[in-house]
């Protein structure tokens, strides 16, 4: 089942699903150019056990290398798609057909990403008929699609301090797996932001953010099995 989704920004995001909570994804951010291939990314999610993805813009690649991954996967549209997206319906059908339609039978999509940490800003207001013309265009392609939206966002980064990252991300792990006071035992699905350190992001503490640096070797140990 594929939902589309509207998140505001892109770095700790908790959302929920029509469609059951999978487990905690982590964000895969391509903005590096030493990161590895998207099978051998594929393959470190899955070594990790983590069990849900979310990529900003659709790759094809790296939905190729998703197909019979089991991996959830929260799928994004460029910013600069965002217009197009909102004003003609053809280019939503056309983002569809291009982009969800060829992988939706070996590619387990979760939500369809609308924009990145645009709200609020300029582009806001294109977001409503984005995801109303998306969500025309993935029924008009037989896919079911309850409409969600993000409900949280954080940040997080590890600076000087990889100690004090580690053990956010662990407690953080731990506490979403068992739910909140108000939901006792139903995990609040969670995307952590993120799993590589990408080295053409604009200077500054986000190009440290990554539990993994680009040769795949842990920048500090996360147990993702303690969620479940």
């Amino acid at each position: 089942m594929i939902a589309l989704w509207v998140a505001a920004c892109s770095l700790l995001s908790w959302c929920s699903s029509l469609s059951g909570v999978q487990g905690i994804g982590v964000n895969y951010g391509m903005m590096g150019s030493n990161l590895p291939s998207p099978d051998k990314v594929v393959a470190l999610y899955k070594a990790n056990n983590i069990t849900d993805v979310r990529i900003f813009h659709p790759d094809t690649n790296v939905l190729e290398a998703l197909r019979g991954s089991g991996l959830g996967v929260v799928l994004g549209t460029l910013n600069s798609d965002l217009a197009p997206l909102a004003s003609d319906a053809s280019y939503a059908a056309s983002w569809v057909q291009s982009y969800v339609q060829p992988f939706a039978g070996a590619v387990s999509f979760r939500y369809i990403n609308a924009g990145n940490e645009v709200i609020p800003g300029e582009s806001a207001a294109l977001v409503l008929p984005a995801m109303q013309n998306l969500e025309a265009a993935l029924r008009a392609a037989g896919l079911s699609v309850p409409v969600t939206t993000a409900m949280a966002t954080s940040v997080l980064g590890y600076g000087a301090s990889v100690e004090n990252a580690a053990a956010y991300i662990n407690n953080l792990v731990r506490h979403v797996g068992r739910g909140t006071p108000r939901r006792p035992g139903k995990a609040v699905e969670t995307y952590i932001f993120a799993m590589f350190n990408e080295n053409q992001k604009p200077e500054g503490v986000e190009q440290y953010f990554g539990m993994f640096q680009p040769d795949m070797s842990q920048v500090y140990p996360v147990d993702f099995s303690a969620s479940s």
